[in-house]
């Protein structure tokens, strides 16, 4: 006769071989449970460009409305080559090379969630940098976090970065601001007039 131990010892057997056959089944409850919902990873700082890359020679912004602005490295200068071409304010284009280098990685989404939930699916802002070296980096940038600390980027089919806002608003304003240079207005003369003698009868 089989002691109830031994039955008991058959039953949990039993149990632990369906369990382990139900975790070798894709996409199982259990699994989906344990990898919850997708999470900003925070990671060591670092920046979206390498330093590695060099001087910054072009910076192209776009939107989906399909606007866009684009400023050139030239021996004269920076200028802005997108639409009419124009000097560009040198100060705030140097600026805007300075802010491309800055912009820094504060998370990454781990696991990734579907671009559509992100705003990456059909970016709102698209980001193009090319360098002295003749490589070139182009960015998605899709909505601004819950908390609005950064946008979530994505390079070229890399992964789902967020990136601190700080310099990106500087960037994105640069559509409906462009770094245009000014040129003086000449002031305003005031009329002279002349008197002119009359002659006495």
């Amino acid at each position: 006769m089989i002691r109830r131990s031994t039955w008991l010892m058959l039953v949990l057997l039993l149990l632990a071989a369906a369990l382990y056959y139900y975790l070798q089944q894709p996409d199982n409850l259990l699994q989906q449970a344990m990898a919850g919902e997708a999470t900003a990873t925070n990671i060591p700082t670092g920046f979206l460009i390498a330093y590695e890359q060099g001087e910054v020679n072009e910076i192209r912004v776009s939107n989906s409305a399909g606007k866009s602005v684009k400023l050139t490295r030239t021996t004269a200068g920076w200028m802005i080559t997108a639409g009419t071409e124009a000097p560009a304010d040198q100060a705030a284009a140097e600026a805007a090379a300075s802010q491309v280098r800055a912009l820094r990685i504060i998370g990454v989404m781990e696991p990734a969630p579907a671009l559509n939930a992100l705003g990456l699916e059909k970016p709102a802002y698209k980001l193009g940098v090319k360098f002295a070296s003749g490589a070139e980096s182009n960015f998605d940038i899709g909505d601004i976090t819950a908390i609005g600390d950064g946008y979530y980027v994505r390079v070229e089919n890399g992964p789902v970065q967020i990136v601190s806002n700080y310099g990106l608003d500087a960037l994105i304003q640069m559509l409906s601001t462009p770094p245009i240079m000014l040129t003086p207005t000449a002031p305003a003369v005031e009329p002279i007039m002349e008197m002119i003698p009359t002659s006495t009868p």
